[in-house]
């Protein structure tokens, strides 16, 4: 086996690892966070892929699935976040930004009320940022 596909074995298989928010993330604090946590995930990822491949590999994603929580919302009752409903646009031009095919599933979000809301703006930001 190739050390390209080996490479890609290894990357695909750390493909689906999680980029976690800080609990209490408000507006300030988004886009540095969203910035370190993508960069230092697709950092370790790419670190993974070269160690295990015994040389340097690159590993370029095809396509990006958006596990969507909005339960990052202020008003969502078991969150400890705190982001407004304008920041949820913010978001989805951020994720734009990869120029990637991209898949959004939702799955978290308890404000009931907000929730269309803060779903269409994700989608809308990120429609906005194409």
């Amino acid at each position: 086996m190739g050390a390209r596909r080996r490479a890609r074995r290894l990357a695909a298989r750390h493909a689906g690892d999680g980029v976690p928010l800080p609990p209490r993330l408000r507006r300030r604090g988004l886009h540095p966070q969203l910035s370190a946590a993508a960069r230092n995930h697709l950092g370790a990822v790419q670190r993974r892929a070269r160690l295990r491949a015994g040389r340097r590999a690159r590993f370029g994603p095809d396509a990006l699935v958006v596990s969507l929580g909005v339960d990052t919302h202020v008003g969502d009752p078991i969150s400890t976040f705190a982001l407004e409903r304008e920041h949820f646009p913010l978001m989805g031009r951020r994720l734009a930004l990869l120029r990637l095919p991209t898949v959004f599933v939702q799955e978290g979000g308890y404000a009931v009320e907000d929730l269309g809301l803060n779903v269409a703006g994700v989608l809308g930001g990120f429609d906005a940022g194409r």
